[in-house]
């Protein structure tokens, strides 16, 4: 037990000395030695330096590194650690690897059983920093500290992999366009304040994971270029604001495993070219809105285990290669459109357990099958089973199928 932290895991009687940060051992006071806890491996290293303090530092001279920052500027104010934060100069404190962020810092091991020294964040001065892509990765807390970001711009992973924390404080995001994976792997969260992201470009994986969230404030996505993987497994999620998503190019993956959403919000996808997996397991899914995919070239697993859905809009797919897995386990789907598959190579288990498919949607995939460029011309092969393809020989769409090469596959 360090003197230095209460019960609850704060910081209590910490000051700075030679420009490192101690802390008083417990009952100590004289003969205890100095501990350096080394940053670079999983064990304390003794020194041997003033007893009753515990120093946390690489060495004598150099700080520990803190991914594209450094720390800098060490202070105790009221009793409380103090922490500057700035960026790196060019040609300084280079070298580390993104691991070697302030999660390093903060979860330096003293034993086996004691992983985690800091419960809570102490302040940290962030004023002048511009890059805090990383900066609480991974950390076991369940709070973070009123930040002054307002000259931020990167926040990628800036909260990633915090699986305890359960609020999030006010952010002055104002200048920040990056945002992808900020809060992902964050599952104890619930909600997210309002945010400034009307410079934002990328918000890949921005919820990623966040399995406790049910809602997500009203966001300025102008624009944002890329929403790839965005929401994945918030399966708690019931609903989405309004996006503008007229600049987005990526959707792979956007909602897949939001498993509690019923609908969609109308989304501009004009410039979207990746559309697979967007709803995939999103089971509770009712209806989709009207989506532009002219443009779209990938639709595999677009709404596998969409198993709620009866029915598919029209869909523009004259530039999509890949449909396979694009309807597997729909089992409540009835009506499937005629799709264009002029360019489609891939259409493997695209039905599999479509087991409510009309004769009219039958029909509708002999056609598809004779117009595609797909090698594999078995209807076992595209998913549909032995039932549905002996239904299909009835169709009045068979004879081209069968003149075109393909065969049931049973």
């Amino acid at each position: 037990m360090l003197k230095g932290f209460n019960e609850k895991g704060e910081l209590e009687n910490v000051k700075v000395k030679n420009g490192a940060i101690c802390v008083a051992n417990e009952g100590e006071n004289a003969g205890g030695g100095e501990v350096t806890i080394n940053n670079t491996t999983d064990n304390p290293v003794p020194v041997e330096l003033e007893p009753t303090e515990i120093k946390v530092n690489n060495n004598e001279t150099e700080p520990i590194p803190v991914s594209e920052s450094i720390l800098k500027n060490v202070q105790v104010e009221d009793g409380a650690l103090l922490i500057k934060v700035v960026n790196a100069s060019s040609g300084g404190g280079g070298g580390s690897s993104e691991e070697e962020i302030l999660s390093k810092y903060f979860n330096m091991k003293l034993t086996d059983d004691n992983k985690n020294i800091f419960k809570s964040i102490p302040s940290i001065d962030c004023s002048e920093l511009t890059d805090a892509s990383g900066l609480f990765k991974s950390l076991l807390i369940t709070t973070i500290p009123q930040l002054d970001t307002a000259q931020v711009t990167n926040m990628n992973g800036m909260f990633q992999d915090c699986s305890t924390l359960t609020e999030i404080p006010e952010l002055d995001t104002s200048q920040v366009t990056d945002m992808g994976h900020m809060f992902n792997g964050c599952s104890t969260l619930t909600e997210i304040p309002e945010l400034d992201t009307s410079q934002v470009t990328d918000m890949r994986y921005m919820f990623n994971m966040c399995n406790n969230l049910t809602t997500i404030p009203q966001l300025n996505t102008a624009q944002v270029t890329n929403m790839g993987c965005m929401f994945v497994n918030c399966n708690n999620l019931i609903a989405i604001p309004e996006l503008n998503t007229s600049h987005v190019t990526e959707m792979s993956s956007m909602f897949n495993g939001c498993s509690n959403l019923t609908e969609i919000p109308e989304l501009d996808t004009s410039q979207v070219a990746d559309m697979s997996y967007m709803f995939s397991y999103c089971s509770n899914l009712t209806t989709i809105p009207q989506l532009n995919t002219a443009q779209v070239t990938n639709m595999t697993s677009m709404f596998n285990g969409c198993s709620t859905l009866t029915e598919i809009p029209e869909l523009d797919t004259s530039q999509v290669a890949d449909m396979s897995y694009m309807f597997n386990d729909c089992s409540n789907l009835t009506t499937i459109p005629k799709l264009n598959t002029a360019q489609v190579t891939n259409m493997f288990s695209m039905f599999t357990n479509c087991n409510s498919l009309s004769d009219d949607s039958l029909n509708n995939i002999l056609d598809m099958c004779t117009k595609s460029q797909v090698s594999n011309k078995t209807l076992s092969d595209i998913g549909l089973s032995q039932e549905q393809a002996t239904k299909c020989e009835s169709l009045s769409n068979y004879t081209a199928f069968q003149e075109a090469g393909w065969t049931t596959g049973y």
